[in-house]
């Protein structure tokens, strides 16, 4: 492809967009939209922190972690499942104490846990990476109460994961070296991953960062390095480019009492990151998500 024709056919798009009113960060990653108090959940993964707020920004909540955030979950008690380097860990959000779940087996100084997310039933997943994004060290894991299990291993960057509506195909990316993102069958009752192929090839403008699905089954993913975010059809096919003023989208995910709003995290990471870098930006681009489901303590370790 070339720079002129770098997304196909897809439809180009310019939001209409608003920022929060919360603090610029520096790496903010992994929104969750929390129904019960009608707030935004998301992390800062180089400030070691976990932050919640409304819409508006109002009632801005933050907590510091010891080390950096790869993602951040609400469980079905209250609490937080919380990606930390070494695994996964436990917050309680009305002390801030903080306690490990299940570690991640062999530790290796060149791999920490970074993006994660709650399968239809409640498990919790995770993806790990390559500190230095240039070998396959990392994987796909899922957390049973036995502890962390690898799912898919030979990994660069494990990022973005999320499920089709009906629970049967499972979504990861790895940002690194590949720069693609996969797709495999799912069985939700076991909770087990087969037949995994490429899904969105690496040719397209950006990297590949987090993701999420909508009520349709559709994929919008964040181009980290292009400014953009995109909705590719359950085929593969990349349907819509929505232009950021982030040049480092990183995730995004549906939020609002209707679903209706989609909000994008973005780095003030790098050379050239521009004003907008760190923020986070919401508009409605005319679908609807799908309710995130709370992790189930019953399926981690220590409960």
């Amino acid at each position: 492809m070339s720079a002129r024709d770098a997304w196909g056919e897809a439809r180009r798009h310019t939001p209409d967009y608003e920022f929060l009113d919360v603090p610029k960060g520096t790496l903010t990653e992994g929104p969750v939209w929390l129904p019960g108090s009608r707030e935004l959940l998301w992390v800062d993964i180089m400030e070691n922190s976990i932050s919640r707020a409304g819409l508006d920004g109002s009632n801005l909540t933050t907590w510091t972690m010891p080390g950096e955030v790869g993602f951040a979950v609400p469980a079905d008690d209250g609490s937080l499942i919380v990606g930390q380097p070494d695994g996964i860990h436990h917050l309680d959000p009305t002390t801030g104490e903080a306690r490990p779940l299940a570690l991640l087996p062999g530790p290796d100084p060149r791999i920490r846990v970074n993006d994660g997310k709650c399968d239809h039933t409640g498990r919790v997943w995770f993806g790990t990476m390559h500190r230095a994004e240039t070998e396959p060290l990392g994987g796909l894991f899922r957390v049973t109460p036995e502890g962390a299990e690898a799912v898919v291993e030979g990994i660069c960057t494990g990022n973005g994961i999320g499920w089709s509506p009906d629970g049967t195909r499972v979504y990861y990316t790895d940002s690194g070296v590949p720069r693609c993102l996969y797709a495999a069958d799912f069985d939700a009752e076991r909770g087990r991953v087969s037949r995994s192929r490429l899904f969105l090839p690496p040719e397209y403008p950006g990297n590949p960062d987090g993701l999420c699905v909508d009520s349709e089954g559709f994929i919008w993913g964040a181009r980290w390095q292009a400014s953009a975010l995109v909705r590719i059809t359950p085929e593969g096919v990349v349907a819509d480019v929505y232009r950021t003023p982030m040049l480092r989208p990183t995730s995004c995910c549906f939020a609002g009492p209707e679903l209706d709003e989609l909000v994008v995290t973005s780095a003030d990471w790098g050379e050239g990151a521009g004003p907008c870098a760190g923020r986070i930006m919401r508009f409605r681009p005319g679908a609807r998500g799908l309710a995130e489901v709370p992790a189930r303590m019953d399926l981690v370790p220590g409960t």
